[in-house]
């Protein structure tokens, strides 16, 4: 005669029907048996489930959260019925808002945690409760799943960070021909920081040789919306890190658009592989440098060229493929500071070509010079013809000067330094000097270490350089999905190539206010909504799920 030991059975109730009356009807069957063996048991009711026959689960009520996410932890314990060595086939999660989640236990400690990424929980307004499911098996039979006891979820209780960034289209700075002073801004909003502090740091793809192409943006505390930049295309791409307090760091790749001034028929265009050649240590003026270009043109002839062009540089280059630039009469060299080179493709009609300028990296004749200078700070307001920098130099040891356009400046100091005003391009020279006086004979050239950097004269009656408010045209992460216009006044448009099934959007608390199916072109009307920042959820056909920012005014 088998007998099955107690066991446990939950039972979920919707939270609707708290406090209601229900009926609870139980059927068993005494298998013939009869008597005292047929039988059914109910006692324990709101006891804990460890030691059931049929294996139990059961959560902590004290979740955790860190970086990434929240941590929900567990025990369980194994079935004893018949005795057939009890293994877990699942464990798992499966709740309507935050998705289906799945873990591995430690058989060890009878424990399991479920690492739960926070973008699950970002736009759940109220409070949920979450259980686990788990399945046991013998290999060859399957125990019914058994349900954990509940836990509460509640956006108050997670401190998670959202980030909204979106990198903007190009701007020309009124140069057509001009590609190298093409740039853009990212805006970044941080939003639930909780009043936490955070850094933003940069950090090159393609840094010059000898750099490390990490340097600050900005720092701050608690909620904001920023605009980063203007950044320049010709750098390429780069890494957004966040760092909330000191240790939790969320990072976002960063790829430029494409360039808006020069021929379109050469704007995929890129610098690669800026090398810097040693010569004699005794002499410091000597070192020579190179780069190469890359045109990228999948529908150009095979047998295109195009030239490339400037003082002391001629040669010819094959799209799809690199091009090493140097000197043609003699070597480029570093002391010589920025070059201006034309590319042309003279097969085109009309004529296609473009203009660039690049600097050279620092001297390497001496594996001591650490100097680093990266535009930190641009200051162009509106309306006035100049602009001043802040610099972040990084670097030790000798003293700092610098030099525009040739011409000895003064002193800086490591770390942020303001210089200009400007009211033109500006060749920015940045060097080491044993002495501290900047204009003593022979200071700029008894050092070795020296770095030359080219900041061009800026539109400033278009961009907002952080100072005016005007709308900038956006260019969204997903590319086919654009809500317009934005900012609105409560009545907007989406553009997508995949059909939406599902429009969501949520207040800056994460409490979904407007819900609607099946979007096409179509208006879309809430002028209900008060002004502010929200969030546009887009579930798309393909089972893909955007979100975007949409500002009301």
């Amino acid at each position: 005669m088998d007998v099955l030991e107690w066991s446990c059975h939950r039972i979920k109730i919707p939270k609707e029907f708290v406090d209601s009356t229900a009926l609870l009807e139980i059927t068993i069957g005494d298998c013939g048996r009869g008597g005292h063996f047929g039988y059914a048991y109910i006692d324990g009711i709101c006891e804990e489930c460890t030691g059931s026959a049929l294996g139990s689960i059961n959560l902590e009520q004290n979740f955790q959260s860190d970086c990434d996410g929240i941590q929900i932890c567990g025990s369980f314990t194994l079935p004893t019925t018949c005795d057939l060595g009890w293994n877990i086939q699942e464990i798992k999660i499966d709740h309507p808002q935050i998705g289906v989640h799945t873990t591995t236990a430690n058989l060890a400690d009878s424990s399991f945690c479920f690492n739960i990424d926070y973008e699950f929980f970002q736009l759940t307004g109220d409070c949920i409760d979450v259980f686990a499911e788990i399945t046991f098996t013998n290999g060859g039979f399957d125990l019914p799943t058994q349900l954990s006891n509940n836990i509460e979820i509640c956006p108050s209780d997670i401190d998670y960070y959202q980030e909204i960034m979106v990198v903007s289209d190009c701007f020309d700075n009124s140069t057509k021909s001009l590609i190298s002073d093409d740039y853009y801004f990212v805006t970044l909003d941080l939003i639930n920081t909780g009043g936490t502090s955070w850094s933003l740091t940069r950090s090159l793809d393609n840094p010059y040789p000898d750099e490390s192409g990490v340097h600050t943006l900005d720092n701050g505390q608690g909620d904001t919306s920023i605009d980063l930049g203007p950044f320049f295309i010709i750098e390429g791409s780069w890494e957004l890190e966040i760092m909330y307090g000191d240790s939790c760091v969320d990072s976002y790749s960063i790829n430029p658009p494409e360039y808006c001034s020069g021929c379109e028929d050469l704007r995929d265009f890129r610098v690669t592989d800026i090398t810097c050649i040693p010569h004699l240590a005794t002499n410091p003026n000597d070192d020579e440098w190179t780069f190469e270009i890359e045109i990228l043109n999948p529908g150009a002839n095979p047998n295109s060229l195009y030239d490339v062009s400037g003082t002391n540089v001629s040669i010819q280059g094959t799209y799809n493929s690199s091009v090493l630039v140097q000197g043609s009469l003699s070597p480029l060299l570093i002391t010589n500071g920025c070059i201006n080179l034309n590319v042309k493709d003279l097969s085109i009609t009309p004529l296609c070509d473009m203009n660039f300028e690049i600097c050279p990296p620092k001297p390497c004749n001496d594996n001591l010079c650490d100097l680093e200078v990266y535009i930190h700070e641009v200051d162009c307001t509106k309306g006035v013809n100049d602009y001043s920098l802040e610099l972040e130099i990084i670097g030790s040891g000798d003293y700092l000067c610098y030099a525009v356009d040739g011409v000895v400046q003064g002193g800086l100091s490591y770390g942020f330094n303001t210089i200009g005003p400007f009211t033109a391009d500006a060749e920015i020279e940045v060097y080491k000097c044993p002495l501290p006086q900047c204009t003593t004979s022979g200071c700029e050239t008894a050092t070795r270490c020296r770095k030359t950097i080219k900041f061009p004269e800026l539109d400033c009656e278009r961009p907002r350089f952080r100072q005016t408010q005007e709308t900038i045209a956006w260019r969204n992460e997903a590319s086919g999905i654009n809500i317009f216009p934005n900012p609105n006044d409560g009545t907007f448009r989406v553009k997508s190539d995949v059909l939406i099934e599902k429009l969501q959007i949520y207040n800056i608390e994460g409490r979904k206010v407007i819900e609607k199916n099946n979007i096409a072109n179509e208006a879309i009307f809430v002028e209900s909504l008060d002004i502010g920042l929200y969030i546009v959820v887009l579930l798309l056909e393909n089972g893909d799920r955007k979100t975007r920012k949409m500002i009301i005014h």
